[in-house]
């Protein structure tokens, strides 16, 4: 079993305010941390609390289909999970609705052998 972890977390809907105190700890503690966010408020408070951060938001381009997108996200994460002790993604809202990258990056992380999970979230 490889040491390394995933933790998949959401950001909820505002900024800094709908965040559970675990999420957030997460955020602040990881080796790097992935995210994609729907403001840009919300990105500079991610890059505050760990200067590791890197948007995910270049993955979406203008005609490209959805789920390539989604599976160059999942891959990065992969990538970046393989290079990082423990690696935190923060998603926009809650991260299980919604949310294929997310899942789909813990189903294959633990596949992998990696221990992978992810935080509950608040949302409307």
């Amino acid at each position: 079993m490889q040491t390394a972890s995933l933790v998949i977390v959401g950001t909820g809907m505002r900024a800094a305010l709908d965040i559970t105190i675990e999420s957030r700890t997460c955020i602040e503690r990881a080796s790097k941390v992935l995210y994609l966010v729907a403001d840009s408020r919300t990105a500079a408070w991610i890059e505050q609390l760990n200067p590791s951060a890197e948007s995910l938001v270049h993955f979406y381009e203008l005609g490209k289909p959805r789920f390539e997108i989604y599976e160059a996200i999942i891959n990065e994460i992969l990538d970046w999970l393989k290079k990082s002790s423990d690696l935190c993604v923060a998603f926009y809202g809650h991260p299980g609705f919604y949310a294929f990258a997310g899942h789909e990056a813990i189903k294959r992380a633990k596949r992998d052998g990696f221990r992978a999970r992810m935080l509950a979230g608040i949302s409307c």
